[in-house]
């Protein structure tokens, strides 16, 4: 009887070590969003690039703004990219991701075919809602995990699907 509960332990010990690898590597999504309003077409796409170590974690998320409108010439384009370190936990199915609240992301942006009054307000305010952003706790629900793929639902519903790199 002790024999079967020594394996019993050995092997759950193994699984519960074997969840928390099985995150550890480099996992990366990419998203796209379109929305119109007034005649102009909004479109996002962009990256999100997760790397875990054992119990730390580094984000990179990128993206690209393309406002275009059929009424008038604007075609505008901005370009947003950031990283933040932080650590992770994962308790069952939920996923936190939580980070440093001392980093100083940098955060590159850049715009194309815009007037430079606009180029400079949507520089600071996209650089303050990107660092932002980045500086705030999420939970996640993983809906699906594999080798090669992760599905997380994030708290608004939407499952992102991310692979191993």
């Amino acid at each position: 009887m002790k024999r079967i509960l020594l394996i019993g332990s050995l092997l759950l010990a193994a699984a519960i070590g074997a969840s928390a690898q099985s995150l550890i590597g480099t996992w990366t999504t990419r998203f796209s969003e379109t929305e119109q309003q007034d005649g102009a077409v909004t479109t996002m796409e962009g990256t999100d690039l997760l790397v875990f170590t054992e119990s730390t974690f580094t984000r990179t998320a990128s993206f690209t703004v393309t406002i275009s409108s059929g009424t008038e010439p604007v075609n505008i384009k901005i370009t947003a990219s950031g990283t933040v370190p932080g650590t992770w936990t994962r308790k069952g199915d939920q996923l936190t991701l939580t980070p440093d609240k001392k980093a100083k992301p940098q955060i590159d942006v850049t715009t194309e075919n815009a007037p430079e009054f606009i180029s400079t307000i949507f520089s600071e305010q996209l650089r303050k809602e990107v660092k932002s952003a980045l500086k705030e706790s999420e939970t996640g629900t993983i809906v699906s995990l594999t080798d090669k793929e992760m599905s997380i639902k994030d708290d608004e519903g939407e499952i992102l699907v991310y692979t191993r790199k």
